[in-house]
């Protein structure tokens, strides 16, 4: 099985808040790229912060899997989604073939994976579009 060819502007792990990338687009690219991935039943991610140098700085997580998609929240607190689409954590990859788990909850819909793109994109904060829920970033 060989691997499809990365999107230029996917061949990062970061994205910034301030890059002026339009969030349709952006998520059309990522769905399109984990689609052209035939017998991979894992998703790929990325991380969206406002600033990649700052650990620190506000994170938006944002995977997608199919029909579904993965987010995590870090920043004052460590969040997922009050979801339950996935009882148990998730494999999920960067680009480049680096594994990250997913937490339990973190699996959404797609479409709400993409409002939560879009509004941290547009806001920086910590999208609203979404019912939020607390958990331990250290415990899978």
């Amino acid at each position: 099985m060989t691997s499809p060819a990365v999107p230029e502007v996917l061949r990062t792990q970061f994205f910034t808040v301030s890059s002026g990338l339009d969030a349709d687009e952006l998520f059309q690219l990522m769905r399109d790229f984990e689609a052209s991935r035939e017998g991979h039943a894992s998703g790929l991610c990325w991380e969206i912060t406002a600033d990649p140098d700052d650990w620190g700085a506000d994170c938006l997580v944002v995977g997608v899997r199919g029909d579904v998609g993965a987010l995590e929240w870090y920043g004052a607190t460590s969040c997922v989604p009050a979801s339950d689409l996935n009882a148990d954590g998730v494999e999920y990859y960067t680009f480049d073939g680096h594994v990250r788990a997913v937490h339990p909850g973190a699996e959404v819909d797609v479409e709400t994976v993409r409002r939560a793109l879009r509004e941290f994109l547009t806001t920086g904060e910590q999208p609203t579009s979404v019912a939020w829920r607390e958990f331990d970033p250290y415990q899978l």
